[in-house]
């Protein structure tokens, strides 16, 4: 019996009319894209990519004009990679029910920036206005490397300019997996600046009913930080020691000495001479955070590093080197104030760890007949604050802060606050030694 030509025809015709479905797809949606995108920039690509298996999708030779200037910026290819063919098909329906897919990716190959452009220009500008905004010492743990760099409190764009960093070329890649069984999702970005740096960050999360919430409060989840130093510590180190006018080796030694005294810490020898030599040789950096309980970074302003190290799960390595966080002595000194005056110390309300008398009915204040409202707050001691829980209080410490908010519970020294966020709540303990002064809404 002969097998008709058109059984034998029709898997490949099947499999014809779905590359071609996905190469109409592709190029429609950038078409689309490009259109939106119109009254901003210029967006224009040589051809459409779709793989024999179909589980990869693209664009090659792709140029990004800004209408605001003159720039371009261009990417070799892009690409989109799925499963398998089905999910550039049913994908989207699925995504919109909540379902991510197994695996998920976007690579960025040779894309091209200039530093120097018109484009990065105006960034920098809004990047020093932002600064400016910012209160004095917002921010110092995000701008580590600038420490003991001439004057300077961070890298801003010029300075890599200065350093030498004009076009830059770079391959980047962020993939997705999803394990449905589990109920975790792992996200990995990989960044290479060809001659200068590798860097690959690792974020896993549950995706429980919880991860809604979790999203929208910026809860930090587990992160591993991997970092390789191929060529940008020479710009570095050349650049920072022409701005304090010494040798590269005195600059590394007053980044050292400065670091040392930003964190408030003394950390092993070992760890010291092994970020040394990171510092002056270039290598590797890896970093793991691992938070035991959910983390609001927007609250991390709150915490000593000490707190937030602990808080985090922080852990180090250097050149393949462990950090012995459990070795790292904390200068706890260095943020308080010298201390007060004896006449001074008798007179302010004194810590204590005995257990609160019974609550006394709160007094209301009231308004004076000449019309005059004292004042919000009213003083108590710092022994009776269990007499006002869940009531809005005020905290005054020795390093000069005040915090307020709603007082939530006692324990283990502490004074614990309840702080309203932008995104949510954070509880806050106050070592109840270091309470100056503690005042309670009338």
């Amino acid at each position: 019996m002969r097998i008709p030509k058109i059984v034998i025809l029709l898997p490949l015709l099947a499999y014809g009319a779905a590359m071609g479905y996905l190469w109409y797809k592709t190029k429609s949606s950038a078409d689309e894209v490009a259109q939106t995108a119109a009254p901003f920039a210029e967006i224009q690509y040589g051809s459409v990519h779709v793989s024999p298996f179909g589980d990869e999708v693209g664009l090659n030779d792709v140029r990004i004009r800004p209408t605001m200037n003159a720039d371009e910026f261009r990417i070799d290819t892009l690409r989109f990679n799925v499963p398998h063919i089905g999910y550039f098909i049913t994908g989207g329906s699925r995504l919109e029910q909540g379902e991510l897919p197994e695996k998920l990716g976007m690579q960025l190959g040779r894309m091209e920036v200039d530093l120097g452009s018109e484009t990065f220009t105006m960034l920098e500008q809004m990047q020093q206005q932002f600064a400016a905004m910012q209160p004095a010492g917002a921010g110092a743990l995000d701008n580590l490397g600038a420490v003991g760099c001439g004057s300077g409190e961070a890298f801003t764009i010029s300075d890599y300019r200065r350093m030498g960093m004009g076009a830059l070329v770079m391959d980047a890649a962020v993939n997705l997996e999803y394990d449905k069984r589990l109920r975790t999702a792992r996200v990995r970005v990989d960044v290479d600046v060809e001659g200068l740096q590798q860097l690959d960050v690792v974020t896993e999360f549950d995706t429980g009913p919880e991860l809604q919430s979790a999203v929208a409060a910026g809860v930090i989840p587990r992160v591993t930080l991997n970092y390789r130093d191929s060529g940008y510590y020479r710009l570095r180190n050349a650049f920072c020691a022409s701005q304090n006018g010494s040798t590269e080796e005195e600059y590394v030694e007053r980044h050292l000495q400065m670091l040392a005294e930003t964190l408030g810490a003394t950390f092993p020898e070992e760890s010291v001479a092994a970020y040394r030599r990171f510092m002056l040789k270039g290598g590797t950096l890896n970093a793991t955070m691992s938070p035991v309980e959910p983390v609001d970074p927007n609250g991390l302003g709150y915490y000593p590093v000490e707190s937030i190290v602990q808080m985090l799960g922080l852990e180090l390595v250097i050149d393949e080197r462990a950090v012995d966080m459990s070795q790292v002595q904390w200068d706890r000194a260095a943020t308080d104030k010298p201390a007060e005056p004896a006449s001074t110390a008798q007179s302010r309300p004194q810590a204590t760890r005995s257990a609160p008398p019974p609550r006394p009915v709160p007094k209301r204040s009231a308004t004076t007949a000449s019309g005059h409202t004292p004042a919000a707050y009213r003083e108590i001691r710092v022994q009776d604050a269990g007499s006002y829980l869940k009531q809005q209080v005020e905290i005054s410490t020795n390093d000069g802060k005040v915090r307020r908010g709603r007082l939530d519970k006692i324990g283990n020294g502490r004074l614990y606050l309840i702080i309203r966020l932008s995104a949510g709540e954070l509880s806050y303990g106050v070592e109840q030694d270091k309470i100056t002064r503690l005042r309670v809404v009338n």
